[in-house]
This record gives C-alpha cells, structure tokens and sequence, in this order.
C-alpha cells in the first residue's frame, strides 16, 4: 500500500507544476475589464526562462493603476460596427475592441475615441483594425496586413512571425501609420508569483521590428520612425490579460504592468470618493453614499474580475441580488482619482 501512496504523491507533486496550455478562452473576453498595475520589482530578470522556472516578483511595489476594457464591438461608434462586424467580410469581423486612450500627435491631429479591434477563433488571436475619430470624423481603419499576435493554442516551444501593415488616412490633412514583422517564442513555463497571486504560466517572449510613418499632404513631406521593441508576457489559464507583461527597448525595461492586489492600500486611499457603503453585509441593495454626484461605480470580484459595469453615474444604491455570495470589491471613479471598497453579499 506505501509504494502507491508513495506514487500517487509524485504524480499529484509533478500535475501540479505541469505546464499549461493557453487557448482562446484564457485571453481577453468581450464585456471584460482587467485591473493591473504598473510598477518596478528589484528581482525582475527577463533572462530567467526556460522549463519549470520561478519567476518570483511578489516585491514588485505599485505606481498607478490602469483598466484595460475590452467591449464588444456593439459597444463601439456605429461607424467602427459597420466596418468590423460586417458578416460580408469575415476575416474582418471582430470579437471584441479594446478600448484605449486619447491621443495628441503634438497638437497638430487630436484622436479619439480610439478602438483597436481584433479576432479570437480556435487557432488564432489577430489584431485586424483601428477605429479612431479625428476632428469629428470617424475613421475606422482595416489592417491591409493582418497582425497575427499568437497560433492557438500555445504551448511551451512554439513559434510564429508575422508581418502586419496599416494607414490611417486624415481628409484634407495625409496619412498615418505603422509596418512591422513580429516574432515570438514561447520560450517558458512555470510559476509566477505577483503582488497579486501565484500562477502557474506560459512565458511569451516578441520582438516586434516596426515603423511609424506621417505624411503631411502640405508640406509634400513624410517621415518614418523606426524602433525595436520586445516584450515578454505570461499568460495564465482564464486570466484573460496576461498576468505580466515586461516591455523592453535598447535592453531597458521600460515598464512592468501585473495583475495587483486590488485590496493592497485600500485604507490609506485618498481622495474619500465613498464616504459609507452600507449595509454591510448586504443582501440584495448595496447603498452607497459620496460627496460627489456623478462618481462611477463598478463591482469585481477578489480577483479583480469586473461582475457589475456601467452603473449609471450618480448611483446611490445597486441591485446585488444576482451576485453570489461571498467578498466583494466595488471600484469607484472620479474624474482621475480611483478608490477601492470592500463588502460582503449575503
């Protein structure tokens, strides 16, 4: 009876640290938000790879905080849906866009309302098409070569190089855009540990070689920026983001982004966007008070998983009867300041 005993431990001991497999359902979902951090660990070391290795970052110590949204393409501008949800053209039919920030080209093109659209299927994740608004015009753009970022599934050994190729042209102004060959390696497994939590994860490690090009129809004259970029994420098994992503450029890193905490520093935040949230433990209407009238609210479970959104600015109380029961964090947003809660259902 020992010498099985004895076995049946080795067997569960090596499942336990196996390496994983990432498919279309542990990257980014439609109508999903992911909370990670930015910051800066003494011990990050992109050199450490390979078969079973430990990436330990748990000192990796918080400088902000982001949302990474990614909505369905119903959520995007009219304009963006008739160009990247059109069954006529299927290789250009997205599965979610991922919305991103404003930008300001030096204060000569302001653009907004900015999408990057891409495709989950069973053997690929592909970015296809940018929807951007410039001077009120919406102007969603295809891929003329469709970037191709992982061949699903992924397991530890594969590879892939794609090239990819894009331009935005501006009425009355020129063209913008961007050319490149990315290649990647999965060139790791094994556990990684953040501020955040263990994970068992595949490591990704793409060299992007790219362009970016602006013509000015004006002036007659065009310029093109090349640069070098390398990036290694981990992946892990219904995370949909990357647990971390580590970019590097000139061999620097030049940003850590990670899955937090969220709980870390709850009680020392500042502004107080929430005075009371009450009754706590609630059972089916979570009131909410705070000074300010048009704070947004949005719901995520321990893993900072988002279970309610889009709860109308100036909520005072939220429906929580569809919600298990268990610890809640409830997230609130006013103007750039963010603040985290804790609750209970019942």
């Amino acid at each position: 009876m020992k010498p099985f005993v004895l076995l049946l431990s080795v067997l569960v001991s090596l499942s336990a640290t196996a390496q994983i497999t990432i498919d279309q359902d542990d990257l980014p979902q439609p109508g999903q938000e992911y909370q990670r951090s930015t910051g800066t660990s003494a011990s990050l070391d992109v050199n450490v790879t390979g078969p079973n290795s430990n990436w330990d970052y748990s000192d990796l110590e918080r400088n902000s905080t982001d949302t990474l949204i990614y909505n369905t393409v119903s959520q995007t501008p009219f304009f963006y849906q008739f160009q990247f949800n059109n069954p006529l053209t299927p290789a250009y039919q997205a599965t979610e866009a991922r919305y991103t920030d404003d930008v300001d080209l030096g204060g000569f093109i302001s653009m907004t309302n900015n999408y990057l659209f891409s495709k989950t299927e069973t053997n690929a994740w592909a970015e296809i098409g940018i929807g951007t608004t410039i001077s009120g015009a919406p102007l969603p753009t295809k891929y003329s070569n469709i970037k191709t970022k992982l061949v699903l599934p992924i397991q530890f050994g594969n590879q892939n190089s794609d090239t990819y190729e894009y331009e935005i042209t501006i009425p009355a102004i020129g063209t913008i855009g961007q050319e490149g060959t990315l290649n990647y390696e999965v060139d790791g497994w094994g556990t990684l540990i953040t501020p955040g939590g263990t994970f068992q994860t595949l490591r990704v490690k793409t060299t992007t070689v790219k362009s970016d090009t602006i013509y000015i129809n004006l002036l007659s004259m065009g310029l093109r920026i090349p640069s070098t970029e390398i990036t290694y994420d981990w992946y892990a098994s219904n995370e949909g983001f990357p647990v971390l992503t580590v970019t590097e450029q000139l061999g620097i890193v030049t940003s850590a982004v990670y899955k937090d905490d969220p709980l870390l520093g709850i009680a020392k935040q500042e502004p107080k966007l929430i005075s009371r949230v009450y009754p706590n433990p609630a059972h089916n209407l979570l009131n909410i008070e705070s000074p300010h009238h048009d704070v947004q609210i949005t719901i995520c479970d321990l893993s900072g998983k988002t279970v309610l959104q889009n709860l109308p600015l100036g909520t005072t109380s939220v429906d929580i009867s569809s919600l298990p029961s268990g610890v809640y964090l409830l997230k609130s947003t006013w103007e750039t300041d963010t603040q985290w809660s804790k609750f209970m259902k019942q």
